[in-house]
């Protein structure tokens, strides 16, 4: 049986990635001087969030309503976070040392450091990278924010789950205990605009659950997540710029939250809930964000 994985479109058979040994010198990084040459400026729009970075602009757009209707300091709060959050992995998977913000520095910053720093163990058991010299890379990497007053607000929440959809097996399941528990939910489909061709099989998928079940399904589309994509980079494949995934799935359905619901749902299969030791000696967590989004493939 052989699998499709997700974020570095690697071919795996029964469980075995098949791929080429990889080296680590797609992350030996080259020192910019300036660094305005690495500012990353975040924007509010009509529809969520445009990030300028490289003279190319990212989109990140929700549902016209959804938006719209999000309080202006829930909205100044969320391009605070969702833009740090969004792009901190960015420099593992280019030749980055630096990041500056046009905004101020955002609330959960240490805490999503935390998870990035947890998440590499595991991703560089499996890549064969030198897990101390990836972990130095990483907080070696110099983050500054241009405003000094961070945002905070306050969100009204009401009884209700958003369901985040991704169309595989376990986010089904969840959608359908919670339908049988009469919980009131908003599922929502996160579109990252990385791997087109998955990504039209989930549309597709959405598209008959919506006909067969009849629920709305809102569908947000991320094109930031491309800054973290080794193909945008042009480096070896790699899922160090996915570190920050689940927490980042997670900020995306907070403007749902507002007026709507209290509670996020997730499904993960029971066999990730584990720890093991890697080769190098470190205690590593499953990295969801690979091994979940596995898809069969049938073989002519």
């Amino acid at each position: 049986q052989l699998f499709l994985c997700w974020c570095c479109r690697k071919i795996v058979r029964g469980g075995i990635q098949i791929r080429e040994k990889k080296t680590y010198t797609h992350l030996k990084h080259k020192r910019r001087k300036n660094k305005d040459v690495n500012k990353i400026v975040i924007k509010k729009t009509g529809r969520g969030l445009a990030v300028r970075f490289h003279d190319k602009t990212y989109d990140l757009v929700f549902p016209k309503n959804t938006w719209s209707l999000l309080p202006t300091k829930l909205k100044n709060l969320f391009a605070q976070e969702f833009g740090f959050i969004s792009t901190a992995t960015m420099p593992l998977v280019s030749d980055i040392n630096n990041l500056t913000y046009n905004t101020p520095q955002p609330l959960f910053e240490k805490e999503l450091k935390e998870i990035i720093l947890h998440q590499i163990p595991g991703i560089a058991d499996d890549y064969e990278y030198d897990t101390p010299q990836t972990i130095e890379r990483f907080k070696t990497i110099q983050y500054s924010f241009e405003r000094t007053q961070p945002v905070d607000a306050e969100a009204s929440a009401h009884d209700g789950a958003v369901v985040l959809l991704s169309c595989g097996k376990d986010s089904l399941l969840t959608l359908g205990v919670a339908r049988e528990l009469d919980v009131d939910i908003t599922p929502i489909h996160i579109n990252d605009t990385t791997t087109p061709y998955e990504n039209s099989f989930s549309l597709k998928t959405v598209k008959k659950i919506e006909k067969s079940s009849d629920i709305n399904v809102h569908i947000i589309t991320n094109n930031i997540e491309k800054l973290n994509d080794f193909e945008t980079w042009n480096t070896s494949p790699t899922c160090l710029g996915y570190a920050h995934m689940i927490t980042g799935f997670c900020f995306l359905a907070l403007p749902f939250l507002h007026n709507n619901a209290s509670m996020v749902l997730l499904g993960n299969q029971q066999n990730m809930n584990f720890s093991y030791r890697t080769k190098q000696g470190y205690i590593a967590v499953s990295y969801t964000h690979l091994r979940a989004h596995e898809t069969v493939l049938d073989l002519v």
